[in-house]
């Protein structure tokens, strides 16, 4: 959701494959099983549902294969709201973690799942073109209306589950539909409740069914920055088919308002925190996590492939402020003076990137100093591709994007630690 520029700003997801770190989406696969896996993670047309039957005629399939493979559909169906699916792969998935020690912490994937099993799928009807504006957080929110409340809300591809304080699902009469989950945080694991939003409006365009974390208001307020009301996520996006930064940046457009990608365009795929997208240098391809609802782009350790060893031999190290609704707590990490690449199809340069101590998987966690710099940014998932173009200089001069420091997500200077943590 929400991270780094100096500062770092809430992480929260729930789903998606536990992929293994080295494991690459863009390279050509080496037998059956990742012909398979790369098919769903790709999105492409039944692949999904023929990975299960695949599962199902091979149960001597050694268990961390079929744990990766559980996961990452348990993940594709969360996204595409297959509910009763999901929450039977999810439930495989959880009972394989647990076989393998594993599960402990994080996202309680399986309740998740089970919550919205008998619940009607997520619907998008029409389509819209809204207004942007950039938040304090360093990342761009658009109005949102629900039982005739209107607030805004985070555009957040990095949120996997759309979420809402606690608070305001009150007055928009947010029903609930499970119990306590269990959801990990960039700092610590937090508990929420799910809901479903009958009806939901962004712009022209309406949306039904949305399933929705609640969280409470002060794990939603982070350090002393402003309240967050809400987060629009990766789910209703896909519902929509296609989404686009379009104007220079300035509007989303939702559907049949957002343009199309080329067939030519280079491939997105599922990621385990949500959507993937290529990063490209002379040294090579890699997928990378697309986290809109981040201020920054962090690094990480797969990604360094990528670079030249000269460069990231010369990362000088800085302390950072990383905030999630788990807390905000004081980190050291390496950063890169600048990071020159290919986002999509378009060529890029980033500016103090950060090098994550993290590890999930993928190349980088790509944040909305990358989003900016284009004019025109399209996620097709009807054709899994991503496209743009760069912005013009009038609509580089138009952006007032907002930039973070430490000081906008102060500890506590009393005792050096997050006051919603203690003393």
């Amino acid at each position: 959701m929400i991270a780094r520029g100096a500062a770092a700003l809430v992480a929260l997801s729930w789903g998606i494959a536990a992929q293994a770190a080295d494991w690459d989406p863009y390279a050509r696969p080496t037998g059956e099983f990742e012909t398979r896996l790369q098919a769903a993670a790709f999105g492409e047309p039944g692949a999904d549902r023929a990975l299960q039957d695949w599962l199902a005629a091979h149960p001597d399939l050694p268990a961390d294969r079929r744990l990766q493979a559980s996961e990452q559909l348990c993940g594709d169906y969360g996204v595409l709201t297959w509910h009763r699916l999901r929450a039977a792969v999810c439930a495989e998935a959880a009972r394989l973690e647990k076989a393998a020690g594993k599960g402990e912490k994080g996202d309680d994937d399986a309740a998740m799942a089970a919550a919205f099993a008998d619940q009607p799928p997520l619907r998008a009807i029409g389509s819209a073109k809204v207004p942007l504006t950039w938040n304090s957080f360093g990342s761009q929110s658009a109005d949102v209306t629900v039982g005739g409340v209107t607030a805004s809300w985070f555009m957040d591809t990095g949120a996997e589950i759309s979420v809402v304080r606690e608070g305001l699902a009150k007055q928009m009469h947010v029903r609930p539909v499970g119990q306590s989950i269990r959801v990990g945080t960039t700092t610590a694991d937090v508990f929420g409740h799910v809901g479903l939003i009958d009806r939901l409006r962004i712009g022209s365009a309406t949306v039904e069914n949305v399933p929705v974390l609640v969280l409470p208001d002060a794990q939603l307020k982070i350090g002393n920055v402003h309240q967050i009301d809400g987060i629009l996520g990766l789910q209703v996006f896909a519902a929509f088919g296609r989404i686009a930064w379009i104007d220079g940046g300035s509007a989303l457009a939702l559907g049949e308002a957002a343009p199309k990608a080329r067939p030519t365009a280079p491939r997105i795929y599922w990621h385990e925190e949500g959507l993937g997208v290529p990063v490209r240098t002379p040294r090579g391809l890699l997928g990378a996590f697309l986290d809109t609802g981040a201020n920054a782009t962090d690094w990480r350790e797969p990604g360094l492939a990528l670079l030249d060893p000269r460069r990231v031999a010369s990362a000088k190290e800085v302390v950072m402020h990383v905030g999630g609704a788990g807390g905000v707590v004081e980190v050291k990490q390496r950063e890169l003076n600048s990071v020159g690449l290919e986002f999509g199809p378009v060529p890029i340069r980033l500016n103090e990137v950060a090098i994550a101590a993290t590890d999930k998987p993928g190349a980088a966690k790509v944040g909305m100093d990358a989003v900016s710099q284009l004019g025109v940014l399209i996620l097709d998932f009807e054709q899994m591709r991503i496209d743009g173009r760069l912005k013009t200089e009038a609509e580089r001069k138009a952006t007032r994007k907002t930039v973070l420091t430490n000081d906008d997500v102060e500890l506590d200077p009393a005792n050096g630690k997050d006051p919603a943590q203690g003393k």
